[in-house]
C-alpha cells in the first residue's frame, strides 16, 4: 500500500480566465499506458473546488494548461499566466500533477513574477503526460482522480482509492470499509463534464465535506452507484457509469472511494 498526503487546498469556483492561445503542439502519443504496478492508494482530500473551472470552459481551454502538450513542456503549462498567477491556481495545479504523475517525478513552472514552483507527482494515473500529449483516456483518469479529492469544507479526510487503473488497482482495505461512491467525467473540454455516483455511505461523505451538491460543488451527484453503474466482475471499483440517469454517455474511467 502506498500512502499519499496531499496539501489542503482552499479555492472556490471562479469565472474562467479568458482562453489563452497555446502557440505550439506535439503529436498525440500513448498517454493511456500508465506502466505502473502499485498498490491501492490511501489519499487525503482537501480540494474544495477546481480553480478556474466554469460550466462553460474546461481546463484545457483556459488557465494556460494544455492536454495537447506535455506538462513539463513550455506549452503544457505556461509560465506566468492562468493557474500560475495565483495561490489557488497553483494549488489546483499541484493536485492535478500529483494525480497525473507518479512519485519521484515533477515539473517546475514560474509565476508572473518569475518565481519558480515545483509540483510533485504522487499517484501516477497518467505518467506519459509529463512529456507527451494527454488523450481522452488520460484526461478522464486525471479528471476522476481530481474530482475524488474535492472537499468543499477543505478538510483533510483520508479515503481509500479503488480503480481499474494500474496506478491505483483494485482491492479494499479493512481500515476503509465504507463505500462512499465514485467520481468520473472529463474536466478538460468546453464545456466540462463532472459527475459522481452515490454509494451506501454517501451521506457520511457529505457530513465530512464530500459528496457535495448545489452551489459550489463542481460535479453532479445525481445517481446511485449500485443501480446505475457496473463493476468488472467481482471487483470493488465501478468501471462504467452514466453521466445522468438514462443519459447516452457512459463513462468507463472512474475512481471509487471508501471511507474509514
Amino acid at each position: 500500500m502506498k500512502s499519499i498526503m496531499l496539501t489542503t487546498l482552499r479555492t472556490s469556483i471562479i469565472a474562467a480566465f479568458a482562453a489563452l492561445p497555446l502557440g505550439c503542439a506535439v503529436p498525440m502519443e500513448g498517454a493511456d499506458d500508465v506502466g505502473q504496478e502499485q498498490a491501492e492508494l490511501v489519499s487525503t482530500n482537501g480540494l474544495s473546488s477546481v480553480n478556474g473551472l466554469s460550466s462553460v470552459n474546461g481546463l484545457s481551454s483556459v488557465n494556460g494548461l494544455s492536454s495537447v502538450n506535455g506538462l513539463a513542456t513550455t506549452c503544457g503549462v505556461k509560465d506566468g499566466v492562468g493557474l500560475m498567477t495565483s495561490a489557488d491556481g497553483r494549488n489546483t495545479l499541484a493536485y492535478l500533477v500529483r494525480c497525473a504523475l507518479p512519485a519521484g517525478r515533477s515539473i517546475t513552472k514560474k509565476d508572473q513574477y518569475g518565481t519558480s514552483y515545483k509540483f510533485n507527482g504522487e499517484i501516477g494515473v497518467a505518467p506519459n503526460w509529463e512529456t507527451n500529449s494527454c488523450d481522452t483516456s488520460c484526461e478522464e483518469w486525471v479528471s476522476a482522480c481530481l474530482l475524488s479529492h474535492v472537499n468543499v469544507q477543505a478538510r483533510n479526510i483520508n479515503y481509500w482509492m479503488d480503480a481499474s487503473n494500474s496506478a491505483i488497482q483494485y482491492g479494499m482495505s479493512p481500515t476503509y470499509p465504507k463505500q462512499e461512491g465514485a467520481y468520473y467525467g472529463n474536466l478538460f473540454p468546453s464545456p466540462p463534464s463532472a459527475f459522481a455516483c452515490k454509494g451506501p455511505y454517501a451521506s457520511t461523505g457529505t457530513a465530512l465535506g464530500r459528496m457535495c451538491s448545489g452551489t459550489g460543488c463542481p460535479y453532479q451527484a445525481n445517481v446511485t452507484c449500485s443501480s446505475s453503474c457496473n463493476k468488472n466482475g467481482g471487483q470493488d471499483a465501478y468501471t462504467s457509469c452514466p453521466g445522468t440517469l438514462g443519459g447516452p454517455k457512459v463513462w468507463t474511467r472512474a475512481v471509487t472511494t471508501y471511507l474509514q
